[in-house]
């Protein structure tokens, strides 16, 4: 018999005994453990996962035709064991190609061509990865553990968060990849969301303002905080309570976001409470203002919007345009309700744009993320993530807005949960609740297809490094269809090692890239070689390429 929770537990008598304690010390001797707990975290109890398994337990299935053969499905995919009354049960993952991953958020480095991305994910923490039109998707390291939440890739460092408002702060080494964590939220800060929101400013990073219950927190010197490693609720250097922007008792800060230029440093953060009806504030020179007279509040009223939100009404994200400061655009996640209000002039004036996506029924989807976009011949162009799938226009004409589905061949209905844009390439990042990130360019239509950046390779491969020739260093791109144990090395032409790129290290199936800087080498022909064996499938690869370094 089996039963699911958050993990996997397994009994051979129908759950009529216990596990023994025979210290009495109230907890399950340790060799009575894998009799028991066979999937989601690991038996250690130290919040690591059971291997090729994952929490949160979906259902069961025995193999009709071979009993002993048990199929399990939970968040993280599929995975089979073939003798599920072993007295230790191993796990094979069944995800060849089939990508399950919840993000919450996803954000991209603001420089055209940057190939770095970062995420918040339901139980599997903030992936950190590359990608590449060259190269597909590396692999992912988890910078957050937990449930990951909202980040931001800056020029000076990092930041990401996890459940209940943990907010991490890296720093970059040579190659801009993140070394050194430390914990920064407030100290003083309470009434946190699961997936508790905060801020940087793009265009000054020791800013961060980070919302708290009714509490508005502004951190100043973000660039240069002492690094802390032992609390991990966070620290009290440089952050102020804005105690003059604090929005009124019995609500909370759901959501905002800033602009970058005319004007710049304007502040747009939205209330929620059950009894009452949403509010947006806006602050002008919020990174340095604490007069309330540099906030006003921006109500929705019968006599400045063309309808006005219920009670209880949740405003899920903010959007401002990238050229425009008081163009901003806001979305309602509730049901049965208009979603989507539009102002040009900083919330003086609201229009309900939902259009098609509000039919009189009532059965439009939840809205939960938007983006304003601008091509490159300067159009304006729209995007809502919704419950079910992303929407797009080029023109906002209040009830009669026409939103048109984009990716259906790949994103399709899949729910989508956050948007982030980079101006700079005009490209639009794509976080879904299940299908992982999608990536698109609004250079072109409102209908263009995203390109899925998930997928696992089908076969082992060693790609040609680039650039080729080089100096002083170059990329190594090669690819896994399953979890393996890898190692590349290089070698100079008379067989010579010269450098170890990986070492027997375990690498997750999927796409991956190493760099190899040859400073300390002559000029001359290079050869690089992989070994890599999977895990689970007892399959071997080697390959070998050679390259060029020219000084």
């Amino acid at each position: 018999m089996l039963i699911g929770g958050t993990n996997l537990f397994r009994s051979v008598d129908g759950f009529s005994s216990v596990p023994l304690d025979n210290n009495s010390d109230g907890y399950t001797d340790d060799a009575e453990k894998d009799k028991y707990w066979i999937g989601g975290y690991s038996s250690a109890n130290n919040v690591s996962q059971y291997f090729n398994h994952h929490p949160d337990q979906h259902a069961a299935v025995f193999d009709p035709n071979s009993p002993d053969r048990l199929i399990s499905s939970h968040d993280g995919g599929i995975s089979v064991t073939s003798n599920i009354k072993s007295n230790s049960i191993s796990w094979t993952s069944l995800n060849n190609g089939y990508n399950v991953t919840q993000f919450y958020t996803v954000t991209l480095h603001p420089d055209a061509g940057d190939d770095r991305i970062l995420g918040g994910t339901q139980d599997n923490g903030s992936p950190y990865f590359y990608y590449s039109d060259l190269t597909g998707t590396s692999g992912s390291d988890d910078i957050s553990s937990g449930d990951g939440a909202y980040a931001y890739l800056g020029n000076n460092y990092l930041t990401t968060s996890s459940q209940g408002g943990r907010l991490i702060q890296y720093q970059y080494d040579v190659f801009g990849d993140p070394i050194q964590f430390s914990y920064i939220a407030p100290l003083s800060a309470g009434g946190q969301l699961f997936i508790h929101p905060y801020l940087v400013n793009p265009n000054n990073e020791d800013i961060i303002f980070y919302p708290a219950g009714v509490k508005l927190y502004r951190n100043n010197s973000a660039t240069s905080l002492q690094r802390n490693t032992s609390n991990s609720s966070g620290t009290s250097e440089g952050w102020t309570a804005l105690n003059s922007f604090a929005v009124p008792t019995g609500r909370l800060i759901s959501t905002l976001e800033i602009s970058t230029t005319n004007p710049e440093d304007v502040l747009y953060y939205a209330s929620f409470s059950d009894n009452f009806v949403p509010e947006i504030f806006r602050v002008v020179n919020a990174s340095t203002s604490t007069n309330s007279a540099d906030r006003t509040k921006k109500t929705f009223t019968a006599n400045n919007s063309t309808s006005i939100p219920p009670q209880g009404a949740y405003i899920h994200d903010i959007a401002v345009s990238e050229d425009n400061g008081n163009e901003i655009m806001v979305v309602i996640s509730n049901y049965s309700t208009e979603s989507i209000y539009y102002s040009t002039d900083g919330g003086d004036n609201w229009t309900g744009v939902g259009g098609n996506l509000e039919p009189a029924s009532g059965n439009g989807p939840s809205v939960r993320s938007a983006a304003i976009t601008k091509t490159s011949i300067g159009e304006k162009t729209y995007y809502v993530g919704t419950s079910t799938g992303l929407y797009a226009t080029n023109t906002l004409n209040g009830a009669n807005t026409e939103w048109k589905l984009q990716g259906a061949s790949t994103i399709g209905n899949t729910v989508v949960e956050y948007l982030d844009y980079r101006p700079s390439d005009k490209t639009l990042a794509i976080a879904t609740h299940g299908r992982g990130i999608f990536l698109g360019n609004v250079s072109m239509s409102v209908s263009n297809e995203e390109i899925a950046i998930s997928d696992t390779p089908k076969e082992f491969s060693l790609e040609q490094n680039y650039p080729n020739p080089f100096n002083p260093s170059t990329n190594i791109a090669y690819s896994l269809p399953a979890n393996s144990i890898v190692s590349i090395a290089v070698y100079d032409v008379n067989g010579r090692k010269v450098a170890d790129l990986e070492r027997g290290v375990s690498k997750t199936a999927g796409n991956h890239l190493v760099r190899f800087d040859a400073s300390n080498l002559a000029s001359g022909v290079y050869i690089y070689r992989i070994d890599a064996k999977s895990n689970s499938q007892n399959q071997s690869f080697s390959q070998v390429r050679r390259m060029t370094l020219i000084k």
